[in-house]
């Protein structure tokens, strides 16, 4: 084995562990199978090392750590959008530094679609240790870019052009560039990495507005739920400070009515008192002003419809009020469209929920009435008008539910569809 080569697997390790980092920026590294994972990115070590010594050619070596990288990406959790994104941003990384180094090392013309033996040990070991510099300043970014999953379709193809056009002028212009233009290379590498850099940054900042803008729309359901709940109490509140007003009044009435015996008057006024002071009806009445709000905000006003509803928690939970929300909003919402659809067939519809608390476990249960749920591959169809917004409830309900460790079962069954959510609280 030449000293070339010998270099290069040595500083290969450290290449695969700052590829490990690279796209571990773009994934979370929970509940995954560490031993796979650890085969894997070995996996990728040995071969790499055997396509640099033996098959050296750059068309070929591109699309071979392209398909790896991406392969990698698998043994995450994530959407193919976020494998696509991770795959692209990591290997332009590693590519321009690559093409930055070899113009500054190696003067000749690099052709890409043929063989090309580096013989600059020097270019080799400056290149590890700039990309794994990179991936150590990149994770800072971490957390913004794995927190937000439901990125649309259009701002996700606008930001990955970039990286990827940015990929395809790189490979044409080393293939048309003459021996003595390592400046102009220079020049356009350094100049698309500043283009890519911004459109990172671009994408890191609107996901971070996607963030702000869910947050204020879980506040405002909150704050919707507290106003309807503020108004049940003001209003059962009013009609007892009216009742106790009277209250004497009333009960001289009374007095009188039955010691004249006029037993059908005494009931008639009783009854008169009685429905004055039928406080509006609560459906949970938990204690929780989150859950409670939210609860009775939901399925106040819902007619035709057999509701139950058994709540037993504890006044505070371990669970965030936002995180809360999201679960019970978007699962309520989900049932009431379907019971809504139930209603206008002019049939009997039901919601029954129970949500408790046991062990540490909150525990939600919410049977609906249905007509049709469409199945392909195992996920739900939606049946809204607006298709843009298809699935992106549940996501927000699975993506809080993997915060607690939790679980998402749905089932259905003879016109009944049944959500079950856990949760272990902390």
């Amino acid at each position: 084995m030449r000293l070339v080569h010998s270099v290069f697997v040595i500083t290969n390790t450290l290449g695969v562990i700052s590829i490990f980092k690279l796209i571990s920026i773009f994934f979370e590294r929970q509940d995954i199978n560490k031993k796979i994972e650890f085969i894997s990115y070995s996996l990728y070590f040995v071969l790499s090392s055997l396509v640099f010594i033996f098959l050296p050619i750059p068309l070929l070596m591109l699309f071979f750590h392209i398909i790896s990288i991406f392969a990698l990406t698998f043994n995450y959790d994530g959407t193919i959008k976020s494998r696509i994104t991770a795959t692209i941003y990591v290997y332009l990384i590693i590519f321009a530094v690559e093409i930055i180094f070899m113009s500054l090392f190696d003067h000749r013309k690099i052709f890409v679609f043929k063989a090309q033996e580096l013989h600059s040990i020097y270019l080799i070991i400056c290149v590890r240790a700039v990309v794994y510099i990179v991936s150590l300043i990149l994770s800072g970014k971490k957390n913004n870019l794995i927190k937000y999953k439901n990125i649309s379709i259009g701002y996700w193809t606008g930001i990955i052009s970039i990286p990827i056009a940015s990929l395809f002028v790189i490979i044409m212009f080393l293939n048309i560039a003459n021996v003595t233009e390592h400046k102009q290379i220079l020049f356009v590498v350094s100049a698309l990495i500043i283009i890519n850099l911004v459109s990172f940054q671009l994408y890191n900042y609107t996901l971070t507005m996607l963030q702000e803008k869910n947050k204020k729309i879980i506040l405002q359901k909150q704050n919707s739920s507290y106003l309807q709940q503020l108004r049940i109490i003001q209003a059962d509140n009013a009609k007892m400070s009216l009742i106790r007003h009277d209250i004497k009044n009333h009960l001289f009435a009374l007095k009188s009515l039955y010691e004249k015996g006029d037993i059908d008057s005494f009931k008639d006024y009783f009854n008169c008192i009685l429905s004055n002071i039928d406080i509006e009806e609560k459906l949970c009445n938990s204690g929780n002003i989150i859950v409670d709000s939210m609860i009775n905000y939901k399925l106040k006003g819902v007619a035709n419809t057999d509701i139950s509803v058994d709540v037993c928690i504890p006044e505070k939970l371990d669970i965030s009020d936002m995180d809360i929300t999201v679960i019970l909003g978007n699962l309520l919402d989900n049932a009431l469209r379907a019971i809504k659809k139930v209603n206008e067939r002019g049939e009997e519809s039901k919601l029954h929920l129970n949500l408790n608390y046991t062990k540490g476990r909150l525990i939600l249960r919410i049977e609906n009435s249905y007509l049709n749920v469409n199945l392909v591959r195992g996920n739900f169809l939606t049946t809204k008008k607006d298709k843009k917004g298809h699935g992106l409830g549940l996501e927000s309900v699975k993506e809080v539910l993997s915060k607690y460790d939790g679980v998402l079962q749905i089932t259905c069954d003879k016109g009944v569809f049944i959500v079950e959510a856990v949760l272990y609280c902390r």
